[in-house]
């Protein structure tokens, strides 16, 4: 009897582990993965060298690791102000929403930005260690939503003026560190196909350095 309980608890043990590592392989590429951020393109919502949580679900399956090519189509839309993970070429990058599909999105070189027409509501935030840096730090606010956006101050800016009408199926997006990042002012609007996730947790919102182990790729563009 007590060899057959032992084998029945290694059975059931065997199980587990297999049941275990089964669902961490579905769940990193099919639903949640932890991101690094090495730049400070998002910054200050996400500091440099800091991760961020993506949630996947709803963007198509994708294969393993870093592999992006999808086995199902989006079912899921981004909207203004989600902070979204999306492909340029085979490089992953992040950026917030700020226009969606029939959006005209108009910037200018104060750092301004109007959609259809209406300007996105900025109001300067003190704050020491960002001017210290050279940067000043501004509150936006959109769809009852609001995030904070940098800008350098000192004439080191590197700011551009445009109007841009977005294309059905694809979104006008825009790094928070507005003069340190390439996004949709200078590489075009994104297609929904190529974004991956969206941003639901920040490590840098407490300081913490999670996970410990290597994430599974690597995102963030700098000029």
């Amino acid at each position: 009897m007590t060899v057959l309980l032992q084998k029945l608890l290694g059975w059931l043990l065997t199980l587990f582990v297999i049941g275990l590592f089964a669902t961490l392989i579905a769940v990193r590429p099919f639903f949640y993965d932890a991101v690094h951020m090495p730049s400070e393109a998002m910054a200050p919502t996400v500091a440099a060298d800091s991760y961020v949580l993506a949630d996947k679900y709803g963007f198509g399956i994708a294969t393993l690791a870093s592999m992006v090519w999808r086995y199902a189509a989006p079912t899921r839309l981004p909207a203004r102000g989600d902070v979204v993970i999306y492909r340029v070429g085979s490089a992953a990058t992040v950026g917030r929403v700020m226009g969606v599909s029939g959006d005209t999105v108009s910037y200018s070189n104060d750092g301004g930005v109007k959609i259809n027409d209406a300007r996105v509501q900025q109001t300067p935030i003190e704050d020491a260690l960002a001017e210290a840096a050279g940067f000043e730090v501004r509150e936006e606010a959109q769809d009852g939503r609001a995030w904070r956006v940098r800008f350098r101050t000192g004439g080191a800016s590197a700011r551009s003026s445009g109007r841009v009408v977005v294309a059905p199926g694809t979104y006008f997006v825009m790094g928070d560190s507005r003069d340190q990042v390439a996004d949709s002012r200078d590489t075009g609007t994104v297609a929904l196909r190529d974004v991956t996730a969206i941003v639901i947790r920040t490590s840098s919102v407490t300081g913490s350095r999670w996970p410990k182990e290597q994430p599974s790729r690597t995102a963030g563009t700098q000029k």
